[in-house]
């Protein structure tokens, strides 16, 4: 009889290391401002957004499940209390050209799941991205909607420990 080591990813154990906080006691997330409303910084594109994700060990959030999306929700409220209802953020979903919607780890978006914004995605073929936005202001909730390769948003969310 063989016997190992098991190692576990350091979100199962329920530990995050800065700047990621654990969610859901399944996955770290951290979001990054990089164009505050002081005025100093840039806003970035999905993919610039998405390489600072990977320069800090995670990649762009995936946030298909609504418990999820809510739970980013209340993250951003508690951490950007003043900016929550005015930006939006880079999140992990793409569609390039015609192709099915995906998210940065493979996985396919189910597209009628209730985290989009109504009339989203939008049908046409061109490259699109995925932003969560501030839509819901009495209860502070956040959806999906897409977004062209050419836009740019002041923040992005990042995450560790999603497959």
């Amino acid at each position: 009889m063989l016997f190992g080591v098991l190692t576990s990813p350091a979100w199962a154990s329920n530990e995050c290391h800065a700047p990621f906080e654990l969610l859901l006691d399944e996955f770290c997330v951290h979001v990054k401002v990089t164009a505050p409303p002081e005025g100093s910084g840039q806003p970035l594109r999905w993919a610039e957004a998405r390489a600072e994700c990977i320069k800090l060990g995670g990649d762009l959030a995936v946030v298909g499940r609504t418990e999820k999306l809510q739970a980013i929700s209340h993250y951003i409220d508690k951490s950007l209390p003043a900016w929550a209802s005015k930006f939006i953020f880079w999140a992990g979903g793409h569609r390039i050209g015609s192709s099915p919607w995906k998210w940065t780890n493979g996985r396919q978006i189910n597209l009628k799941s209730h985290v989009w914004t109504p009339s989203r995605p939008d049908k046409t073929t061109e490259n699109r991205y995925t932003m969560v936005v501030p839509v819901d202001e009495v209860y502070n909730r956040f959806y999906l909607q897409d977004y062209r390769e050419d836009q740019v948003a002041p923040a992005f969310i990042c995450e560790k420990g999603e497959s």
